[in-house]
């Protein structure tokens, strides 16, 4: 499936602006040690290689760039919206073509054009809600939130008035995404990632389980200058005697569909702050709680 086609204002501002955005996310890695080192570490694990090796470096410094020129979409999408239609490609994993029982969660990570992706669905007449979680400073979060709330997006808080919506949303047949590469809304679980022990969002789960939903992951890439969105074969969360038990299977399957997609890209993988322990920059995130379980590479230009 495809919608969307590259044109002449596309190609220029392909070209002018993604050059000008990689100076600046030059400049921003030289600057964000913080930010570079948490990126470093994360990357370092799913690469399985020392932080300080030249390869983590390279990935990291094409992951800054990524996220500038994510923004410069963004921008680009609110300047100009009638002519600039980058191609968006969406793959299906399963032969059916992604038919899904709704209603249903999106899971998905901070991978390639997430925004921008969300942002050209919202325009096209897709309602989609998503939990944010704020980013530092805060001027930042007030552009990126602004950028990113395009007609159709809806971004929530990860509080607790938040995840009613997300509920209320989810029972209306909306579509409502969750990232689940980071422990934003404090409520996962230990669980192994990439092979080494972190806490990782079990709340997804715990949502689809209890209002008998699949799990759909999607994930986004850049792929020169058409995005491609994959959409993978949907989870069922099991619902036995044994909540807890039937949780921690699902977020298994969880995570080994998200290594598989983060290490396509790692290039893409867009977080810069710790993702496992014992690593600088650890934030405090308020707790949310979800209640009781029962109840490619990809290609650059």
């Amino acid at each position: 499936m495809r919608f969307g086609a590259e044109t002449s204002l596309q190609s220029v501002l392909g070209s002018i602006g993604g050059w000008i955005a990689d100076r600046i996310a030059d400049l921003a890695f030289a600057v964000l040690h913080c930010q570079r080192q948490a990126a470093a570490a994360n990357v370092a694990r799913v690469l399985a290689v020392e932080p300080h090796s030249p390869v983590v470096h390279k990935v990291v410094r094409q992951a800054f760039r990524s996220s500038v020129r994510n923004i410069f979409a963004l921008v680009a999408i609110r300047l100009f919206p009638p002519e600039w239609h980058p191609p968006v490609v969406i793959e299906f994993a399963d032969e059916q073509g992604g038919v899904v029982r709704k209603p249903a969660i999106i899971i998905s990570a901070h991978l390639g054009p997430f925004d921008v992706v969300g942002a050209l669905l919202g325009a096209q007449g897709n309602r989609i809600s998503a939990l944010a979680a704020p980013m530092r400073p805060r001027w930042l979060d007030t552009l990126v939130r602004a950028l990113r709330s395009a007609p159709g997006v809806t971004l929530l808080a990860p509080t607790r008035q938040g995840l009613r919506q997300a509920i209320a949303a989810i029972t209306s047949q909306q579509n409502v995404v969750f990232f689940v590469d980071r422990n934003v809304l404090g409520s996962g679980r230990t669980i192994k990632f990439f092979g080494v022990p972190t806490r990782l969002p079990d709340g997804p789960v715990r949502l689809a389980r209890r209002l008998g939903c699949s799990l759909v992951p999607i994930f986004s890439y850049r792929m020169g200058h058409r995005y491609v969105v994959r959409v993978e074969r949907p989870i069922t969360v099991p619902r036995s005697d044994h909540a807890e038990h039937d949780v921690q299977r699902a977020l298994e399957t969880v995570v080994q569909v998200l290594e598989q997609a983060i290490q396509r890209a790692p290039d893409q993988w867009l977080v810069f702050s710790p993702v496992w322990p014992g690593e600088r920059g650890r934030g405090r995130v308020r707790r949310v709680d979800f209640g009781p379980a029962e109840g490619y590479s990809a290609q650059r230009s």
